[in-house]
């Protein structure tokens, strides 16, 4: 590097840069200002000036190795990417082990702001980062640099806080982690011994983890052990996460004696705020079995687990499919799973989200298992979701089983959902005269609050050996609630039970509160029961006048929905409400059911204007696939500009009758 104080003589031609130095040492013009092209204060060798009289876009050093890049000069820190970025000659530097023999050894030499280089190969570390801003990178990327959890977890511990070590850090940990794959197989678990992050546990700063893989993993544990983020456990500050594949994962094992539960199996977000993008969680096996009737088994959100709290949680671009949960505890009492593959306890933004031909399976007493997904307590705004393709089976008796999609005590914006051919099989054990219940088999709404837009909901079916309700959709309420369902598909979903079922398309119960169903098909749905009772097999209200609670219905198909009993001697329709229904019932159609009568509506029942009973012509409804069932209306549908009158379609003319009417968002 030179830096040159440029004093030139005086000569008759003056000093010229566009001429050649001369051979005379009196006479050589030197140079003296080397151009920055990149702006970052470090000179071109190649490019210079001698007359010193231009200053902008020039320094006075030829330091830099490449002007066209600004990360590049001798001031940069290397980023372990093969480049020479602070140009001494060497492509990278901290490396692991070529400069430090383990990652904790270049944790504690280097200073914060440096970046751990870690060449190919496997790692067996615990490293402790509290308090530490550093980066860690595999120089090659995940395919080559492997991280294993073979001396046990977590491989990073962050405790800004000092939950576990006790001594909290002076400032927040800054860590980026990047380029890894974490393999291996975990120590078993002892007695209460517990796993809290597999890759990395965290109480407070901000960690960012990107282009990393978790893969080939096994944790298995015994009497009372607890695994909490097998990946990551976050119970503070930021963590983002993008580009990250979970792949070939197996957590639980065999409770033995006492309580074992899964918390988030691969990532846990614990007063935290946490923002995913861009991952795949795929061919993970999650499993809890005992046969001590004393233990108790629990999976709360066996995937993604955001407790309840302030924080915000954004995840977008997501994948969840082809995971497995068994959870076999028959003589445990009160044993549950709380969403199999994602529980939503905090203020949550979800966007562009599948859950795909993941699987639950459930025996237990007196037990509960609620919703692939299940949302308590929460603020939630749902765009682009996708359930399709689930298979839930429960074994037991006194089980509760409750939907794919189930919100509880929750405030919702939803829009653009799919919930497309999923099972819910509730088999009662033989042995036992114990009734079981499985309500909502695709959504499930209770005692929440919102709006639900362009909600799709196809060829689910519920199945049930005692009391089932809602193959599609099934909405409670007992609480001051308003709910209402705008642009809706109920479509093609299958009930049944020993005993007398309602709602094989949707059923609603609202003793307080308001739930308002606005613009829906409810098409092609089946209802059977061997007691011969299918109360609306399309739809199925029941309200109470007394307690405050109204449902309002208005510009919905109710079309072609059958009761598939053995007998004529049952009761069944394609709606129905109960006698004190407090029901609003106005511009809608109800056509062509096959059922005995097609609507059957108590005292209760408000019958408004506008009511049709003509055939909807829907574009094609004969296709053999549901999911291709083209609800549009035809150019001559009677329920074109049929809907109430003030409701409005997008172009501004009084709305259609069905699923392609009314407004799309709630604020047009």
């Amino acid at each position: 590097m030179r830096y040159i104080l440029c004093v030139l003589p005086v000569l008759s031609f003056g000093c010229d840069s566009t001429k050649t130095p001369s051979e005379d040492p009196e006479t050589e013009e030197v140079p003296c200002l080397w151009q920055d092209a990149d702006g970052d204060g470090y000179g071109d060798a190649e490019v210079f000036q001698t007359d010193c009289t231009e200053t902008d876009g020039w320094v006075n050093n030829d330091a830099d190795c490449d002007d066209g890049n600004p990360a590049i000069n001798p001031n940069a820190i290397e980023v372990c990417d093969g480049v020479d970025q602070n140009c001494d000659g060497s492509p990278d530097e901290n490396q692991v082990p070529s400069d430090y023999d383990t990652i904790q050894l270049a944790i504690e030499s280097l200073p914060d702001g440096s970046t751990v280089c870690v060449e190919p190969g496997t790692y067996a570390e615990k490293v402790n980062v509290t308090g530490r801003v550093l980066a860690f990178k595999g120089q090659q990327g995940k395919e080559h640099t492997f991280l294993d959890l073979s001396n046990g977890s977590p491989v990073f511990l962050a405790d800004d806080r000092g939950q576990l070590t006790g001594n909290p850090s002076t400032s927040p940990s800054e860590i980026d982690i990047s380029g890894f794959t974490l393999t291996g197989t975990h120590p078993d678990l002892g007695v209460e011994e517990h796993v809290r992050g597999g890759l990395i546990y965290s109480t407070d700063g901000s960690i960012a983890i990107e282009d990393v893989a978790m893969k080939d993993v096994t944790i298995a544990f015994g009497d009372a052990a607890i695994i909490v983020g097998s990946f990551v456990d976050a119970r503070g500050g930021t963590v983002t996460i993008d580009n990250v594949d979970v792949s070939n994962v197996y957590l639980g094992g065999d409770a033995k004696d006492l309580n074992a539960a899964i918390s988030g199996g691969i990532i846990t977000m614990n007063s935290a705020s946490g923002y995913i993008s861009n991952s795949s969680f795929e061919n993970i096996e999650l499993e809890i079995s005992s046969d001590n009737e004393d233990a108790g088994c629990r999976i709360l959100g066996g995937v993604l687990h955001f407790p309840q709290g302030d924080e915000d949680n954004v995840s977008r671009n997501l994948t969840i499919k082809n995971n497995a949960i068994t959870l076999a505890c028959p003589g445990a009492f009160a044993s549950e799973i709380d969403g199999g593959m994602a529980y939503l306890g905090s203020n949550t933004y979800l966007d562009g989200v599948l859950f795909e031909n993941n699987t639950m399976s459930f025996r237990g007493y007196a037990a509960s298992a609620d919703g692939l997904l299940k949302a308590e307590g929460a603020n939630l705004n749902l765009e682009n979701i996708e359930i399709s393709n689930n298979y839930h089976r429960a074994l037991g008796q006194n089980i509760s089983t409750h939907g794919f999609f189930y919100f509880y005590f929750a405030e919702v914006y939803g829009h653009n959902w799919k919930i497309y051919n999923n099972e819910l099989d509730v088999t009662k054990n033989p042995t036992y005269d114990f009734s079981n219940t499985a309500i909502g088999g695709g959504l499930k709404i209770y005692n929440s609050s919102g709006f639900f837009s362009t909600i799709d909901v196809r060829g689910n079916r519920l199945l049930s050996s005692e009391f089932s309700r809602g193959a599609g959709v099934h909405i409670f309420s007992e609480l001051d609630k308003e709910l209402t369902m705008n642009r809706f598909v109920v479509a093609g979903n299958e009930i049944a039970g020993l005993n007398s079922v309602t709602g094989g398309g949707m059923a609603v119960t609202v003793w307080d509160g308001e739930v308002t169903l606005q613009n829906g098909d409810i098409y092609g749905n089946k209802g059977g029961s061997t007691a011969d009772n299918v109360f609306g097999v399309g739809l199925m209200v029941t309200s109470d006048i007394a307690g405050g609670g109204q449902v309002a219905v208005r510009n919905v198909n109710v079309v072609g929905n059958e009761a598939q009993v053995t007998t004529t001697d049952g009761i069944n329709s394609a709606v129905a409400s109960n006698n004190d229904a407090n029901l609003i019932w106005q511009y809608n159609n109800v056509f062509g059911n096959n059922v005995t009568t097609e609507s059957r509506f108590g005292d209760g029942t408000i019958i408004g204007e506008g009511n049709l009973t003509l055939d909807p012509q829907y574009v094609d409804v004969a296709n053999n696939d549901i999911g291709n069932w083209n609800f549009e209306l035809s150019t001559t549908s009677p329920c074109i500009d049929a809907g109430q009158t003030d409701i409005l379609d997008p172009d501004g003319t009084r709305a259609d009758i069905g699923s392609q009417g009314g407004p799309v968002h709630l604020d047009q």
